[in-house]
């Protein structure tokens, strides 16, 4: 909740009481509101089903205009980080095929006409699980003559009946087979594609329709995506965390061999219910951070990751970009959140990424 002195402006409330409640809340910290959440991102979002506890977007876009990102759209979207062959790959092999057939068949071209991947998953059954994440695409095209170039390529494409006025599509099997894959893309406007299986792209119509609930996120979720969302290339979020975390403690207090940072670790594990992440890439800066939900825990989990990142600048083994991230990451808590945050470069980015293959 944001500070408000206005209740406080009143005359009759200047007094030594009301100026020692200034002062109280100037020294537990009062804290700004988190940043709102975009429109356009409440929008984009509002498509995945109810409880959806996984979101990721990828704005290619920003990436190719202020980054200098290549991108190779006959493997999907793929980027490579300048002149390295570091390649990063936000989607799954299902999904890249989906892509790379639809690009096929309908000439559309990724660098140009696609702006950004939304990723949503919501969880299946009682184990938590998360589904096959649903993509949607979000570009500029005209949805009648995209419907047609796909109609025929009927050796890649099945057209399918609409549904709700909503050109409907199969993937062709890749296996030789005559039916339809289970895969299925819908022209939801002339702004949004979404890819997905059969089930998960009629239940995406139907809340499209009104006729079942999508996703709206809490308070408490909006803040979070409201602070992973800032960044300008690339955020997720993980609203519920999996359950192994709760006993990450218990695991490795059972490793003889653990060291003290892993045992800290562990403890920011069991206390941690949501993280988040936004990344911004410049032509050649990195800037990304990591926000942990810790609620009431949020000052002890900040102080336990400065301990670990203190002393992992002593590991002999460290190359020199990686001293330097260590040496400028700052760790501070706001409320319920730790935000961790990173700067780098492009190319100690690149190298870190190959030297860890």
């Amino acid at each position: 909740m944001a500070c408000s002195l206005a209740s406080l402006q009143r005359r009759s409330l200047w007094t030594p009481i009301a100026a020692f409640a200034i002062a109280l809340l100037t020294l537990t910290g009062c804290q700004p509101d988190p940043p709102p959440v975009a429109d356009d991102t409440l929008n984009a979002i509002s498509v995945f089903p109810e409880g959806t506890q996984s979101l990721s977007m990828v704005n290619l876009q920003h990436l190719k205009d202020e980054a200098g990102i290549s991108f190779f759209g006959e493997r999907g979207i793929r980027l490579t980080l300048l002149d390295s062959d570091v390649v990063f790959d936000p989607l799954t092999r299902e999904q890249r095929n989906d892509l790379n057939a639809f690009i096929e068949a309908s000439g559309f071209n990724p660098d140009t006409d696609l702006h950004a991947a939304y990723v949503g998953a919501a969880p299946v059954g009682n184990e938590g699980m998360l589904q096959a994440p649903l993509l949607v695409l979000r570009a500029d095209f005209t949805r009648e003559r995209l419907a047609s170039s796909l109609r025929e390529a009927g050796d890649l494409i099945v057209p399918l009946d609409e549904v709700h006025d909503i050109p409907m599509f199969a993937f062709a099997p890749r296996n030789g087979e005559d039916s339809a894959s289970d895969r299925h893309l819908a022209l939801l406007d002339s702004h949004r594609i979404a890819v997905g299986d059969a089930r998960d792209i009629e239940a995406l119509l139907e809340r499209i329709e009104g006729d079942a609930p999508g996703f709206v996120p809490s308070i408490d979720d909006r803040e979070l995506i409201g602070y992973a969302s800032q960044s300008g290339s690339a955020w997720s979020v993980l609203l519920t965390l999996p359950e192994e975390m709760d006993n990450a403690l218990e695991t490795v207090q059972e490793q003889n061999s653990a060291q003290e940072w892993q045992r800290r670790l562990a403890r920011v594990a069991t206390v941690t219910r949501q993280a988040g992440m936004g990344v911004t890439l410049g032509e050649e800066t990195v800037q990304s951070r990591i926000t942990l939900v810790a609620d009431d825990n949020a000052r002890d989990v900040r102080r336990l990751l400065q301990g670990v990142a203190s002393g992992a600048q002593s590991y002999e083994g460290l190359s020199a970009d990686q001293r330097a991230i260590l040496e400028d990451i700052a760790i501070n808590d706001q409320g319920r959140f730790v935000h961790i945050d990173i700067s780098t470069t492009q190319r100690a980015l690149a190298e870190m990424m190959l030297s860890s293959r």
